[in-house]
């Protein structure tokens, strides 16, 4: 669920040549729908605890008949998609819990098409679809309801709007990162008597432009989140600055940042159940950051919790509730929340989405983006999902070994010219299309350790496209393109063109 693009492809490689080689059956469990259709031959929804629709993988996919079925592929950020092109359709309202599954449709409170004495009378059972027989639904409306799925396209319908706007302009920057270093010393050998230094960060430039969204992408290790944790001031930088509006904050630490930086900067950790305090209401946890970060009384501090869970529809009863007694997309939407309150100019989201349901991840991103466009947040978005990135992101950073090795908008970095390493990322995501012949660029080996001093290029070991001695022994040189998108590699420029489109 949450591994990189590169290591998911090479799990999902593994788990088809065994089951090749040994001749072995797999039940395969995921919320991931692209990995179930590289996967699987065939799948099974699952719904409150029965089955909702059974059959083969490629008659589900490109002909789902239950509004369930169909309602997760409408949660999904398809490939020609980008922000401003269509908002996604997340699935109103809750599975119910054990104890409150009402006979007839369990799906039926959240069904468009419902017909309360139809669906909710007796149990329904799996019938047989048209064809194939083998296709069963678990639906009383199935010969009523057509078949409809939001289609996978390459298409590109709003990109020639995205790629001006994505331009940033130095007036316009809220956060300038210039030459950024950041090592860490780890102890090794018998009692850590032996140490050895990690460069997690390497002479990071990067330009955040104000209300717009930044997205930061790589494998593990890449330096992402060592990345958000100097910025917000979990750690500080051994090099280099960082300016919020011409503010140093690259070398003060969070306890040492005066209030107003600290409400100016906020950030969303990837897992809200290890930063939320257990014994604290969410109201409490609000109240008390948003008193912390301005100062309110009490009063307007319970009236401005009140607003922001209703901004992030959260209901006004949860406001007494524990995180243990909250769902995990509730729990993600309360984090958000306490990120938001002290009205921030930057928001960091480090994952926020990665361990959802597709349901609950296409709320997630919808309010992201909604909360972007009323308060004209700037939003940092750390994520191994390229779907989501590329329908989420204005511009994009691809980090490997802690530096930045490509940069530019989101519509230019996921075409041609592409970094090697950029290249091999987008040749990894699985398609949403069963069958797809994946022509995937396979990577040797890890990235490999960051303590160890390159002259050349870092991506160099691993590179498909390596042109020989000058990528090991040369830093290589950095090549700039249209609409400000740049990356470092050793090509020329009219071979970096020439790249086929992945």
């Amino acid at each position: 669920t949450a591994l990189d693009v590169t290591v998911e492809a090479e799990v999902l490689n593994l788990v088809k040549e065994l089951r090749r080689r040994h001749g072995m059956a797999i039940l395969f469990i995921s919320h991931n729908l692209r990995t179930v259709a590289q996967v699987c031959d065939r799948v099974a929804v699952m719904y409150a605890g029965e089955i909702v629709e059974e059959g083969p993988i490629r008659t589900i996919f490109e002909g789902p008949r239950h509004p369930y079925t169909i309602g997760l592929f409408d949660c999904l950020p398809t490939s020609g998609w980008r922000r401003g092109g269509g908002r996604l359709r997340p699935m109103p309202g809750q599975a119910p819990p054990p104890a409150e599954r009402a006979p007839g449709c369990r799906f039926a409170n959240r069904c468009e098409h419902a017909i309360p004495d139809l669906c909710t009378g007796e149990p329904i059972p799996l019938r047989p679809a048209a064809q194939p027989a083998s296709h069963r639904v678990r639906c009383a409306r199935l010969g009523n309801l057509a078949s409809r799925r939001t289609v996978e396209t390459d298409e590109d319908p709003v990109a020639s709007g995205i790629a001006e706007a994505a331009q940033p302009d130095a007036s316009e920057t809220a956060l300038r990162l210039r030459g950024v270093g950041k090592r860490f010393t780890q102890a090794r050998g018998l009692f850590g008597r032996v140490s050895r230094t990690v460069a997690a960060l390497r002479e990071v430039d990067l330009d955040v432009r104000r209300s717009g969204t930044l997205a930061i992408v790589g494998e593990s290790g890449s330096g992402k989140s060592t990345l958000a944790r100097v910025v917000c001031g979990l750690s500080l930088a051994d090099a280099g600055s960082i300016e919020l509006d011409g503010v140093e904050v690259g070398r003060v630490g969070l306890d040492r940042r005066p209030p107003d930086i600290k409400r100016r900067l906020q950030m969303v950790f990837q897992n809200p159940d290890s930063t939320l305090n257990p014994s604290h209401t969410v109201g409490y946890a609000l109240q008390r950051t948003v008193r912390r970060l301005e100062n309110l009384p009490r009063e307007a501090a319970r009236d401005r919790v009140r607003r922001m869970l209703e901004i992030v529809r959260i209901p006004a009863d949860h406001e007494g509730r524990y995180p243990d007694q909250l769902s995990g997309g509730q729990k993600q939407r309360v984090a958000i929340a306490r990120s938001l309150v002290g009205n921030p100019e930057i928001v960091i989201a480090d994952e926020p989405v990665s361990a959802l349901d597709v349901s609950v991840q296409a709320a997630i991103i919808n309010l992201l983006n909604d909360l972007q466009e009323e308060y004209a947040t700037t939003l940092i978005f750390i994520s191994h999902d390229l779907s989501v990135v590329r329908y989420l992101a204005d511009t994009v950073a691809v980090m490997y070994l802690g530096q930045v090795v490509e940069f530019g908008p989101a519509e230019a970095v996921f075409r041609p010219p592409f970094h090697p390493y950029t290249e091999a990322l987008l040749s990894a995501v699985p398609s949403l299309v069963p069958g797809t012949d994946s022509q995937r660029i396979v990577l040797d080996d890890a990235p490999g350790d960051s303590d160890v001093p390159r002259r050349g290029c870092p991506f160099a070991p691993r590179c498909t496209r390596k042109i020989g001695p000058v990528c090991e022994n040369e830093p290589p040189p950095r090549r700039d393109f249209e609409s400000r998108h740049y990356l470092t590699c050793h090509m020329a420029p009219r071979d970096l063109l020439d790249l086929a489109g992945v």
